[in-house]
């Protein structure tokens, strides 16, 4: 395991998650941070993962993010099995957007995108990500899944220090949900196959801009290995192969 000690308690935290991540930027950080993912991102850290606005207003009624990411469903899918196979908490973050305080501004600016008629369609997840009876649900009311909400306690209080991050759009709510963890202390990792948005460029340009700054960046058949690996043994690897496979399929 990798441990890292800080001695000056007066450095903010999201400072001391900046230096973990880049270490172009300080030299803080061991050399095997650098290494590839399956080194650094587990050890002694409890790990959760953050499950965005994966709702039907925008994925399955949003031309857009359906078919610049048509694989979007089944990997979603695919990554909740793993997730819940091998006890790696999940929690869900649902968009309720009605009453905010910025959506006059915002159809103002783009009333295309914020129209009147997005607010009956409310919070409704799709299908193939509905939230478990025991499983946390997140409302937020802007784009931020920290703000104003309970997301950073109640990680606190489950003893979460690293967050595997999915959903939708990469360039807004995913985005600006990561840099409030990070910002709050917790290691992010981008799960980039497991997220959406209104176009692949816009996809890949958060990424492109953010990586290694905000947030470490995987994929889904990058990471099972290594959850099959430190989780629970032999058993999770096969049961982790089987979803791929199937997922493949």
């Amino acid at each position: 395991h990798t441990y890292f000690y800080w001695t000056r308690r007066s450095t903010p935290l999201h400072t001391l998650r900046y230096r973990m991540i880049n270490k172009e930027m300080s030299g803080v950080v061991e050399e095997r941070l650098n290494s590839s993912l399956p080194h650094t991102s587990f050890g002694n850290m409890k790990t959760a993962l953050l499950l965005v606005d994966v709702q039907d207003v925008f994925y399955s009624s949003n031309h857009l993010v359906r078919s610049s990411f048509p694989n979007f469903p089944e990997k979603t899918a695919a990554l909740l099995n793993i997730c819940r196979s091998m006890g790696v908490e999940v929690v869900h973050i649902h968009a309720f957007y009605k009453d905010s305080a910025w959506l006059r501004y915002g159809r103002e600016i783009n009333p295309e995108r914020w129209g009147e008629e997005r607010d009956a369609v409310g919070e409704i997840p799709e299908p193939f990500a509905q939230p478990l009876p025991t499983e946390k649900v997140v409302r937020k009311t802007t784009f931020d899944a920290f703000i104003d909400t309970d997301l950073h306690e109640y990680l606190q209080s489950r003893g979460i220090q690293q967050l595997l991050v999915a959903g939708l759009v990469t360039s807004c709510c995913v985005l600006m949900s990561m840099h409030g963890a990070f910002s709050r202390g917790y290691s992010t990792i981008l799960l980039e196959d497991c997220c959406g948005d209104r176009s692949v460029e816009k996809h890949q340009c958060a990424v492109r801009m953010y990586s290694d700054v905000v947030f470490k960046v995987t994929t889904l058949d990058a990471l099972y290995p290594t959850w099959a690996t430190h989780s629970c043994g032999d058993a999770c690897a096969q049961n982790a192969s089987v979803l791929s496979a199937r997922t493949a399929a």
